[in-house]
């Protein structure tokens, strides 16, 4: 597991309404080499204008990951991503108040929490946790855990495989 207290530095601290365009980029380049396919829906949701982007900040974007990460790093994520499916949530997740103040008013990080758990991102999820999740996976039973750093916190989602409903706290 990830030691929060000396990682933070990595991730980009979220506070309401500071969200850019330029910390989702960010945010999706550091993403895509555990989640392609979180990576390719999120930059999907972007394209429909979900977020309020325009085309041109979107293809800005894309751009701007060509140059970062490098076209063939990207062809690669974009590959397998239509042949795969992601984790079918029955309802809109449930989410503590206790998550709610690291979370940004556009919904971007948000998405992005829950596209990397529907894709069974597990690169953050400390390794006997992640073991428990890919049985539930396999077998359609139990409860299929993630976890991922949100600034200098852990925010767990836990979906039930018989309901598909997902919770959301502070792990």
């Amino acid at each position: 597991m990830l030691n929060v207290a000396s990682e933070c530095i990595n991730y980009t601290p979220i506070n309401k309404s500071s969200y850019t365009l330029a910390d989702f980029a960010e945010e999706l380049i550091r993403i895509l080499p555990g989640s392609p396919l979180a990576f390719t829906k999120m930059l999907s949701l972007a394209l429909s204008g979900r977020f309020g982007t325009d085309i041109d900040d979107v293809y800005s974007m894309i751009n701007y990951f060509a140059e970062t990460v490098g076209k063939l790093e990207l062809e690669k994520a974009f590959q397998h991503t239509s042949r795969e499916k992601g984790l079918t949530l029955s309802q809109t997740p449930v989410i503590s108040d206790a998550v709610m103040p690291f979370l940004d008013d556009t919904g971007m990080q948000l998405a992005i929490l829950l596209s990397r758990h529907v894709y069974a991102d597990l690169s953050e999820t400390d390794a006997g946790t992640a073991a428990i999740s890919k049985q539930a996976l396999l077998t359609g039973t139990g409860t299929f855990t993630t976890s991922y750093a949100v600034g200098c916190n852990r925010v767990r989602i836990r979906t039930d495989m018989t309901t598909r409903v997902a919770n959301i706290d502070l792990a």
